[in-house]
């Protein structure tokens, strides 16, 4: 394996200066950082990451025109060999010009590098656009996946960079808004721009590692640093990367380098956010692919009082537990009786969260860069329900009053009150679910409500969720237990979904794959990717395979849920899961169990509409455990006892399904570290039924 490195660095821009009649210099977009970067980078890829000088190409300046910046591309293109190591650094202008292929949609503009010769005003564009970079990248994937891109420009997380208020300067560049017509012809041949409008003209996410040094509506800074007796300068990104990497161990990935140096950039500039994508657990400069870690950063420590860079949409909730592991610790196994230090949530956003430290853990070593690591999640199990329609009381005035078992109304206020997976929402908060009494009705007038329901020809309950979809067919005033029954249905289902143990060491050990026959009789897996939703025929028969690659027995069990949340279990055919050995291969429907049958509800869709139907969603849900696993608690309809001896010697995963079933009061399951003997994952595949 060789190593080969292009690494560009430009501070002056004659063609971007506005001159007088003088000559003397109006306007200038010169920068000062970018030359000290290159050179920097340079010398650690040399010295510390033993690339060979004669393989490190460095353009300064005037070096670094269109021309000479795509004759180098294009000789480390020929130059490198199959899996060589590939390192391309670009510090200077990030721009933006008019999208002359019409490969953009909104707004139609190209994300562009600046070279020393390109130009604005009356001086021709010689930049070079992110569909120029983003080919030879294609063509460059193909020949190595050890690729690294560092972009510390403005427009860089998607290509660019500007001027700052760090130094006053920023590396970036207004866009070069002249028409088309104006603007040199596109030099990417026409059977090149359809890579580009393919859905796949990226390479996979394990060929490259891409760091850019902010978002693409933010703009890249440079500081000023003391270097000996020297003040020089840098990009924010470029120098905090090159202190994270001296103060990096030998063996260090890209994210442990990349987010003590995205910490630091964000920390002394608040509205420049530096971005990464790729391989981001390979070793820095190397061709070495660690184990992923799962884990969030701490922002911030003041007291007893812990901040976390991360919040909802990572799975920081509010009452979720954190182990805290010190910065770089690559060992976040949480293991049996061990005493970390931990932070319980107390309020949470879409991008941080607040928490408290827990127990006998204290605030003396712990700081910003810890790493959290998710001990216990809570799930709420029961949902918020809104009932409306005339003669219906609210929650207040209900529990005032004397319950009248002959009433439909209080009869359904009674049951969902009593429900395991439901209660009746408080005036303050928002319902997820709403049971709404239409009354009888033979036209449809112009301000009905739900009009897709058509006529009802008895007054009747409708379910509704928080999106507005109708969720099952209306039912009778009198049949509230049916209404009760599938509230509870639709919970349950939303539950399992939700369901998940993110430190379970079988995760990456349980492949799970949907098998259709096709028409030469060869089975072909229906999902590319886990979060595909493909389409199959109603009535198409499908197997389900499974490979343990642990090597311990697993015990296994599928479950569907339909498009109206009926919950079935698929294998085993009753009773409690089956083992299935250690590195062994399961199939479903083909000699043990039946095959999947892909059906759409009886009752689907929930509304009137013409032929034929819409689509229907179908679940498909794995359960694979260290223990025996018995699903029957989901399959009830319901639970209102539980025999509490059978409850406390289940799995960790039996007790929860249990429990959850069969608690009548308000109550929060947890998802907790996996234990040697007693672990469990699920996995999820969903498909559509046309």
């Amino acid at each position: 394996m060789n190593r080969h490195a292009l690494v560009i660095g430009i501070n002056d821009y004659p063609f971007l200066r506005r001159l007088d009649a003088l000559g003397k210099v109006l306007e200038s977009h010169d920068l000062q950082g970018c030359v000290n970067d290159a050179e920097a980078v340079a010398q650690v890829l040399c010295q510390r990451f033993l690339f060979p000088s004669s393989q490190v190409l460095l353009l300064r300046n005037e070096q670094a025109t269109r021309s000479g910046i795509i004759a180098a591309m294009s000789g480390l293109l020929d130059r490198v060999g199959l899996d060589d190591l590939v390192v391309f650094y670009f510090a200077g202008h990030g721009s933006q010009m008019p999208d002359r292929e019409g490969t953009k949609f909104d707004p139609s503009l190209d994300d562009t590098i600046v070279p020393y010769d390109s130009g604005r005003f009356q001086h021709p564009s010689r930049d070079i656009t992110d569909d120029e970079l983003r080919l030879w990248l294609l063509d460059l994937s193909q020949k190595t996946r050890y690729i690294t891109l560092i972009f510390d420009c403005c427009h860089s997380a998607t290509m660019h960079r500007v001027f700052g208020a760090v130094t006053s300067t920023e590396r970036g560049l207004p866009a070069d808004t002249r028409s088309i017509r104006e603007l040199p012809p596109s030099p990417i041949p026409t059977e090149r721009v359809e890579l580009l409008t393919a859905k796949s003209w990226l390479p996979p996410e394990n060929r490259y590692v891409y760091l850019a040094a902010c978002l693409a509506k933010e703009t890249a800074k440079e500081i000023t640093a003391i270097e000996g007796t020297e003040v020089v300068h840098h990009g924010a990104l470029t120098y905090a990367l090159l202190q994270s990497m001296e103060q990096s161990p030998d063996g260090a990935t890209y994210r442990d380098v990349f987010e003590r140096a995205s910490f630091e950039v964000t920390r002394r500039i608040a509205d420049q956010h530096p971005q990464s994508e790729g391989a981001q657990y390979r070793t820095l400069f190397d061709t070495t692919d660690c184990p992923p870690l799962s884990y969030v950063l701490v922002k911030e420590v003041s007291g007893q009082r812990v901040t976390l860079a991360a919040g909802r949409p990572m799975g920081v909730v509010v009452g979720s537990e954190w182990a805290l592991f010190p910065p770089g610790c690559s060992d976040l196994t949480l293991r049996e009786g061990m005493n970390q230090p931990r932070v319980r949530i107390v309020s949470a956003t879409a991008s941080s969260a607040q928490g408290m430290l827990v127990g006998e853990s204290t605030q003396a070593a712990i700081g910003s860069m810890w790493r959290a690591v998710l001990a216990v999640r809570p799930l709420e199990i029961r949902w918020p329900v809104r009932m409306i329609g005339d003669a219906i009381p609210t929650k207040h005035e209900a529990l005032g009053r004397s319950v009248d078992s002959r009433d439909p109304i209080e009869a359904l206020m009674t049951s969902i009150s009593q429900s395991p997976w439901l209660r009746l929402v408080n005036e303050s908060e928002t319902p997820l679910l709403t049971v709404q009494l239409l009354p009888r009705r033979t036209t449809i007038a112009s301000d009905a409500p739900l009009p897709q329901l058509g006529a009802i020809e008895f007054e009747s309950w409708i379910i509704i969720d928080a999106s507005g979809q109708i969720r099952a067919r209306p039912s009778r005033k009198i049949q509230t237990e049916l209404v009760r029954q599938n509230l509870d249905k639709i919970v349950r289902h939303r539950f399992l979904l939700e369901l998940r143990n993110p430190n379970s060491r079988l995760r990456s050990k349980i492949e799970f794959s949907l098998l259709r026959s096709g028409a030469d009789g060869v089975r072909v897996p229906l999902h590319q990717k886990p979060t595909d939703l493909p389409l199959v025929a109603a009535g198409s028969e499908l197997l389900l395979q499974i490979r343990n690659q642990s090597s311990a027995a697993v015990y296994v069990a599928v479950l569907t849920i339909d498009a109206l949340s009926g919950v079935k279990q698929i294998y085993p055919p009753s009773g409690t899961s089956a083992p299935l050995g250690p590195t062994g291969t399961g199939l479903i429907g083909a000699g043990e169990g039946r095959p999947l049958r892909a059906e759409k509800p009886q009752n689907w869709p929930p509304f009137s509409t013409p032929n034929p139907s819409p689509p229907a969603s179908l679940d498909v849900l794995l359960f694979a455990s260290l223990q025996p696993l018995d699903l029957r608690p989901l399959l009830q309809e319901s639970v209102r006892s539980q025999n509490r001896a059978d409850s406390q010697s289940a799995s960790a995963l039996g007790q929860l399904l249990s429990l959850a079933a069969t608690s009548q009061n308000v109550y929060r399951s947890f998802v907790t570290p996996a234990s040697q003997t007693d672990d469990w994952t699920i996995e999820h595949r969903a498909i559509s039924i046309a």
